[in-house]
This record gives C-alpha cells, structure tokens and sequence, in this order.
C-alpha cells in the first residue's frame, strides 16, 4: 500500500508539471506559477521532509493548507478569465473575418451570404447555384469554414444548388450566443440542422460532408434521415476508432499548443505541395493561433448505428490520412453499411481540396 501512495504522489506531481508547462505554453504567468507551486509541495522529496516536522514555518498541514489555497486560486482566476467568445480576442477575431472575405474573393460562381438565427445563435449560409437545382449541404471540415468548398463549387454548381453552412462554435462567421451553450452530441448537431434546413426551406437535400462535416451528415442520416437524399462523406470523423497514435497526437497538441507541435500537428495531417493544400496549411496555423472551438465532439459511430443507416452512401477515403486511419481499417468497420459505395484517392485528409477534380468526377457521378 505505501508504495501505491508514493506511486500516486509521482503521477499526481508528474500531471500537475504537465499542467504548468501546458499553461505557459499558452502564456498564462501567473497560473503556471500557482501550479508549479502545487508541484513543488507535491514533490515527494521535499513532501517527506516537510511531513516529518512538527513544528516551524511549514508543516504537514501547512503544506496541505497551500496546496488546497492555491487549487482555489487557479479555480477563482479561471473563472475571472473565462472567455465569452471561441476567439482570444477581438484583434484575432478581426483578423480572420478579413481572411475569410479575403480567400471569398477566389469564389469561382457568383453567391449570396445569409444568416439563419437558431436557438444555439446565428449561422452562416454561402447559397450558390441555379435556383431550380436539386439542393445539396455543404458542411465543411473542422477549422475550415465554408470558404474551403472553392475549390469544388464550380463544378457541383454545375447540377446542384449548394448551401454551404459555417459550422457554429467554430471559426468563421456563424457566432454562438452563449459559448457554454454549443451542441452537445449528434443528435443535438442532428437537430440543429434540421432547424437550419427547416428556415431554407429545404425539404430534402443531399449532404456533402469533410471531415468534421462527415461527422455532421451521418448523424443528419441517423437522427434525421427524412431529410437526407443521398450522402457523401469525404474523410468523415467518426467512422473509425481513434488510433493511439492519433490519440497520443491530439493530447500533446492541446497540453503543449507551442508552435513546432501545431506546424508538427498539421504536416502530419495535410499534405502541402499544391496551391490548395497550402493556403489550407497557412489558414490551419492562424487557427492554432487564437481559436478554441466549442461544439460536439466527434464520437465514433457504434457498427450498429452505421448499419442502420439505409440510403445511399458514398465514402471517400485518401490513402495518406492519418487523422481518419487507414483506409483498410475504415472499409472494416464500415463493411455492414448497407448501401455504401467506397472509393479511395492518393491524398491526405484535405481530400477534396487535393484532387478536387477527382472528387468531383466521383461525387457527381454518385448524386446524378
């Protein structure tokens, strides 16, 4: 037993080092100071010295004392510092909605913006298209907001009518109206589309989805299936369970959010070398910068949830994408789809902006 207790004490220090080197990565002084404070009167060297006195300036219950004065202090500042907004400040803020207009200027086909008020706040919509086009979503990767469908858009306007949403808790022009409020699972982002749809008056649509997107439109098929034609998943979250190696990844990214493990983060997980790629690169890096997300984390789909999904499935899958995994692991466990039509390219994750033609091609093909 007392060698679990000095084991614990170990792990407990080690976590609250971890902490404080998390915390000045993200330039917070002050609370790294407090909790390497709580690592040095954890740190069992110096507890067994202070626990065998009796008497003097620190004690055994002194030391207890500082450590539960100083876990107050970090909770209190964390309260004062609470952000009202996914963005560190207004200047970041600024920032990417003058990037955003920006990389819209590159928008091959003429669009108009609108903005659709839901119960979680307001959201984006880029509608674009002939308006008697069969309509189709557009839902965007993580930390891509809808810009990032340019590089598609001429050729999916060339049958459809697309509406392309900015995911809201996320970076781009779609605001939460209460940050403590984002979606809460699938079936609430379920939901929330729906009441999107609902105030385009779309009866029904097909549903493109990237990533994160892909995430989105499957619990759109799940949970709101009488609104979906046909689904197309590009390197959609969820569809196969997190590696460790992935998981190892994401964990060092939000301890240790320093620049070489953001440029680390997103060389591992997008391949540059083309014009596309690169401005995706460039956008991902200012997003490291100053945006914490706020929304549904990206569960992985039991088998018997993908299995219950009946219409159309198109699932295109890049044979370099280590977020999602392999491809021969993904057409696994996604084997029981019974409605699903698998392709897979030669890219990393950002498939549809590396062989846009090809996923054109392919999607179009499936839709029509």
């Amino acid at each position: 037993m007392k060698y679990l207790a000095v084991a614990f004490n170990w792990l407990l220090c080690l976590a609250f080092f971890l902490f404080a080197l998390s915390m000045l990565s993200n330039e917070d002084w002050l609370r790294a100071g407090m909790v390497a404070g709580i690592v040095l009167l954890l740190f069992p060297p110096l507890r067994q010295i202070i626990d065998r006195r009796e008497e003097g300036f620190i004690t055994r219950k002194g030391r207890l004392a500082a450590i539960v004065g100083l876990l107050m202090l970090l909770y209190l500042t964390g309260q004062m510092n609470r952000p009202d907004s996914i963005y560190d400040s207004a200047e970041h803020e600024s920032r990417f909605m003058k990037k955003y207009d920006e990389l819209m200027e590159d928008w091959p086909v003429p669009y108009t913006s609108l903005f659709v008020n839901t119960r979680l706040g307001r959201v984006h919509v880029i509608i674009s298209g002939p308006k008697n086009a069969p309509p189709a979503l557009l839902l965007h990767a993580g930390a891509l907001p809808s810009w990032s469908w340019k590089y598609n858009i001429e050729g999916l306007n060339d049958y459809f009518r697309t509406f392309a949403i900015d995911a809201i808790g996320e970076v781009g022009k779609s605001a939460l109206e209460n940050i403590d409020r984002p979606t809460r699972d699938g079936k609430d982002v379920a939901q929330l589309y729906s009441e999107i749809m609902d105030f385009l008056e779309i009866e029904k649509a097909h549903i493109i989805g990237a990533s994160y997107g892909g995430f989105i439109a499957t619990n759109m098929a799940l949970y709101q299936p009488q609104k979906v034609d046909k689904l197309v998943l590009l390197g959609p979250m969820g569809v196969n369970p997190v590696t460790r190696s992935t998981l190892l990844r994401i964990v060092l990214l939000t301890l240790f959010p320093a620049e070489p493990v953001q440029r680390s983060f997103v060389d591992w997980m997008i391949d540059g070398g083309n014009d596309n790629t690169e401005e995706i690169i460039e956008w991902m890096r200012l997003v490291f910068e100053g945006v914490t997300a706020r929304e549904a984390m990206p569960t992985t789909f039991s088998r018997q949830q993908l299995q219950e999904i009946g219409l159309p499935v198109l699932l295109i899958l890049g044979r370099k994408d280590n977020l999602v995994g392999k491809p021969e692991m993904v057409m696994d466990y996604t084997g029981n789809m019974p409605n699903l039509k698998t392709e897979i390219l030669d890219t990393s994750h950002a498939i549809w902006a590396e062989e846009p033609e090809r996923v054109n091609s392919l999607v179009l093909g499936f839709l029509n």
